[in-house]
């Protein structure tokens, strides 16, 4: 990246209202690949860094103090661990941004593809497992007094968990370093 330096230019293009001789412009601005280059990875670490700290915070005040364990709480855990399993692969795809390619291989490629979409389909289900929770929680309090139990939620935690799995699996497949016109780790076939 070269810096920014100044030039003077002819006054034909400076403004009528200028008093100047010269109009001063840019030579060689930064290319907006370079400024991505940086400022992207840049700010996927800063997530990274951020998201790790704060699920893992919840993660441990839920799991540490027993009147945490409750309905909705176990559904907000499974959020936080999802979101810490996305945070773990973000260092590798701010990589892939900075240096224009994917430089950790196949294995890598399809582990990084996979945990995105367990992480995306699992935040959306338990999103929607919660949301189903509350309804009930809200409309039906009494009706719904027995569904709504830890154990019931765990049991729909590991079926969401499960399902993500299986939805993701066409990544593992399908994941995959593709050289063309450079090694980016993407899918094979489109879905």
């Amino acid at each position: 990246m070269e810096p920014l330096s100044l030039t003077s230019t002819p006054s034909w293009n400076a403004s009528a209202a200028s008093s100047s001789s010269h109009n001063w412009s840019l030579v060689d601005p930064v290319s907006p690949m370079g400024a991505r280059a940086v400022l992207v990875p840049v700010l996927y670490l800063l997530v990274c860094t951020v998201g790790l700290g704060g699920n893992t915070l919840v993660i441990y005040v839920v799991l540490r103090y027993a009147k945490m364990k409750t309905v909705t709480n176990v559904y907000i855990l499974n959020l936080a661990v999802a979101d810490v399993l996305f945070m773990l692969g973000l260092s590798f795809l701010a990589t892939q941004n900075a240096v224009s390619y994917w430089p950790f291989g196949s294995f890598l490629c399809r582990l990084v593809m996979t945990l995105d979409g367990i992480n995306q389909f699992t935040s959306i289900f338990c999103l929607m497992v919660m949301s189903v929770d509350r309804y009930l929680a809200v409309v039906h309090p009494l009706r719904s007094a027995r569904w709504r139990r830890p154990r019931v939620a765990k049991l729909a935690s590991a079926a969401v968990w499960v399902f993500s799995l299986l939805m993701s699996l066409p990544l593992l497949v399908f994941a995959d370093v593709l050289c063309e016109p450079a090694a980016t780790c993407t899918s094979r076939r489109q879905f």
